[in-house]
Protein backbone atom coordinates (compact mmCIF):
# COMPACT_ATOMS: atom_id res chain seq x y z
CA UNK A 1 0.00 0.00 0.00
CA UNK A 2 1.42 3.38 -0.95
CA UNK A 3 0.48 7.00 -0.94
CA UNK A 4 0.95 10.24 -2.84
CA UNK A 5 0.56 13.85 -1.81
CA UNK A 6 1.28 17.51 -2.20
CA UNK A 7 3.51 19.55 0.08
CA UNK A 8 3.13 23.30 0.42
CA UNK A 9 5.60 25.95 1.53
CA UNK A 10 3.54 28.57 3.34
CA UNK A 11 4.75 32.06 4.25
CA UNK A 12 2.61 33.99 6.71
CA UNK A 13 5.16 36.76 7.19
CA UNK A 14 5.09 38.11 10.73
CA UNK A 15 2.87 35.18 11.79
CA UNK A 16 5.43 32.53 10.79
CA UNK A 17 6.85 32.21 14.32
CA UNK A 18 3.39 31.67 15.83
CA UNK A 19 2.50 29.20 13.07
CA UNK A 20 5.74 27.25 13.63
CA UNK A 21 5.24 27.18 17.42
CA UNK A 22 1.73 25.77 17.00
CA UNK A 23 2.98 23.27 14.42
CA UNK A 24 5.70 21.98 16.76
CA UNK A 25 3.40 21.73 19.77
CA UNK A 26 0.29 20.30 18.08
CA UNK A 27 0.94 16.81 19.43
CA UNK A 28 1.79 17.85 22.98
CA UNK A 29 0.07 15.87 25.69
CA UNK A 30 -3.04 17.34 27.33
CA UNK A 31 -2.99 16.88 31.11
CA UNK A 32 -0.04 14.53 30.64
CA UNK A 33 -2.02 12.18 28.38
CA UNK A 34 -0.79 11.93 24.81
CA UNK A 35 -3.51 11.00 22.35
CA UNK A 36 -2.68 7.86 20.35
CA UNK A 37 -2.34 8.02 16.58
CA UNK A 38 -5.65 7.65 14.81
CA UNK A 39 -6.57 7.98 11.16
CA UNK A 40 -9.50 10.30 11.90
CA UNK A 41 -8.48 12.12 15.07
CA UNK A 42 -4.71 12.33 15.49
CA UNK A 43 -3.05 11.75 12.16
CA UNK A 44 -0.18 13.35 10.25
CA UNK A 45 -2.38 16.27 9.21
CA UNK A 46 -3.25 17.34 12.77
CA UNK A 47 -0.22 19.61 13.22
CA UNK A 48 -0.92 21.63 10.08
CA UNK A 49 -4.61 21.93 10.86
CA UNK A 50 -3.91 23.01 14.44
CA UNK A 51 -1.37 25.61 13.33
CA UNK A 52 -3.61 27.04 10.60
CA UNK A 53 -6.55 27.29 12.98
CA UNK A 54 -4.41 29.00 15.64
CA UNK A 55 -3.39 31.82 13.27
CA UNK A 56 -6.68 31.99 11.35
CA UNK A 57 -8.08 34.96 13.28
CA UNK A 58 -4.75 36.76 13.11
CA UNK A 59 -4.74 36.36 9.33
CA UNK A 60 -8.33 37.57 9.11
CA UNK A 61 -7.56 40.66 11.16
CA UNK A 62 -4.24 41.48 9.50
CA UNK A 63 -5.10 40.65 5.90
CA UNK A 64 -8.85 41.37 5.96
CA UNK A 65 -9.81 37.94 4.65
CA UNK A 66 -12.47 35.48 5.75
CA UNK A 67 -11.08 32.05 6.62
CA UNK A 68 -13.30 29.18 7.68
CA UNK A 69 -12.08 26.90 10.44
CA UNK A 70 -10.31 23.84 9.07
CA UNK A 71 -11.64 20.68 10.73
CA UNK A 72 -11.50 17.94 8.10
CA UNK A 73 -8.41 15.73 8.55
CA UNK A 74 -8.57 14.11 5.12
CA UNK A 75 -5.56 15.07 2.97
CA UNK A 76 -7.86 15.88 0.04
CA UNK A 77 -9.83 18.31 2.25
CA UNK A 78 -6.67 20.02 3.43
CA UNK A 79 -5.44 20.36 -0.16
CA UNK A 80 -8.80 21.85 -1.12
CA UNK A 81 -8.71 24.25 1.86
CA UNK A 82 -5.22 25.47 0.96
CA UNK A 83 -6.12 25.89 -2.71
CA UNK A 84 -9.37 27.69 -1.87
CA UNK A 85 -8.15 29.90 0.98
CA UNK A 86 -4.38 30.10 1.33
CA UNK A 87 -2.85 30.25 -2.16
CA UNK A 88 -1.72 33.83 -1.52
CA UNK A 89 0.57 32.44 1.18
CA UNK A 90 1.90 29.50 -0.86
CA UNK A 91 5.49 30.15 -1.91
CA UNK A 92 6.21 26.68 -3.26
CA UNK A 93 4.70 23.27 -3.88
CA UNK A 94 6.16 19.80 -4.04
CA UNK A 95 4.26 16.85 -5.44
CA UNK A 96 5.14 13.52 -3.89
CA UNK A 97 4.33 10.75 -6.40
CA UNK A 98 2.68 7.50 -5.45
CA UNK A 99 5.19 5.19 -3.83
Amino acid sequence: MGSAGMGYILDFGSLNAKFQKELVHAYDAVLGIKEPYGPVSNNCAKAGITAINMIRKDLQERDHIKLPMLIDLRPSAIKSYIESNLMGYVKGQQRFPYH
